[in-house]
């Protein structure tokens, strides 16, 4: 059985677009046979909080299907994961990654009447802000690199250099930004590793390419991180894909796939009914 996670252009299409409507049939085929279950995560929620200030309707639809999916099953949030590895000094296992059914239940029942992140701070982000200050200092030196000021040769010089010794870079902010009290090697903790591999190559790709961080940036980074706990990711978001496909393979905890590619080889394995498209 796959474990699939969605963020929210994704699972959006899914639900609005007519062009997509075979493919949603086929995933809600694909979980009642048995051959996927989709995790709901926090911070596909936060996003989709978003949404209610631009269209309420559509925001409870894609909450109400959105519930029905997941089955109410709700990952615990990105940092609190992030912790809990770092706590432990070794991956989680799969039992401790949930919130409770009684939290996870009680979030969509809050989220169907009130539409504000502070709903789910209240609820799931207990050492959130804790967990962001900490996280400050070890930024702070990466901002640093960012003000320099690089030739287009001296760019490509630095590019090159920071994915060849791309094992040192994470190994060291991970140091400054956990201080373990014993060596432990960021690559034994899929979720840590992961969020600090993806928030790395943006730093890397702002320094040397000239992107420009935006703010759905760090939703992506916590989508990485809670997606450590499953087989595939699924996202519409292009310049997500190809950032995601240049850190080195052994940091790639999961597959990131759009929602065509993680369908196609279930189906043709699951004698999936035939289906007509809504006009």
């Amino acid at each position: 059985m796959k474990k699939i996670l969605f963020d929210n252009n994704a699972f959006q299409d899914l639900i609005f677009r007519p062009d997509h409507y075979a493919q949603f049939q086929q995933l809600e085929y694909l979980i009642k046979n048995g051959d996927l279950v989709v995790f709901g995560n926090i911070s596909f929620l936060e996003e989709l909080i978003g949404l209610s200030s631009k269209n309420i309707v559509d925001y409870k639809k894609v909450l109400r299907e959105y519930k029905i999916i997941t089955n109410q099953n709700l990952l615990k949030p990105y940092n609190e994961l992030i912790q809990m590895e770092n706590n432990n000094g070794a991956p989680l296992k799969q039992e401790n990654i949930f919130l409770s059914d009684e939290i996870s239940k009680n979030i969509f029942d809050k989220l169907e009447k009130s539409f504000r992140l502070k709903t789910l701070d209240d609820l799931v982000y207990n050492n959130k802000q804790n967990y962001l200050l900490g996280m400050k200092g070890a930024n702070n030196s990466v901002q640093n690199m960012l003000q320099q000021k690089f030739s287009k040769r001296e760019k490509k010089i630095v590019a090159k250099s920071w994915l060849n010794n791309f094992d040192t870079n994470i190994q060291s902010w991970y140091k400054d930004l956990f201080k373990p009290i014993r060596e432990i090697d960021c690559i034994t903790l899929p979720h840590t590793a992961s969020y600090i591999s993806c928030y790395l190559l943006k730093m890397n790709q702002t320094a040397t390419e000239g992107h420009k961080h935006k703010a759905g940036d760090s939703y992506d980074f916590q989508h990485i991180a809670e997606a450590a706990a499953v087989d595939v990711f699924i996202t519409s978001d292009s310049a997500l894909i190809r950032m995601y496909n240049l850190i080195p393979k052994k940091y790639q905890f999961v597959q990131v796939q759009r929602i065509g590619e993680s369908l196609s080889g279930l189906a043709e394995t699951s004698n999936l009914p035939k289906t007509e498209r809504k006009t």
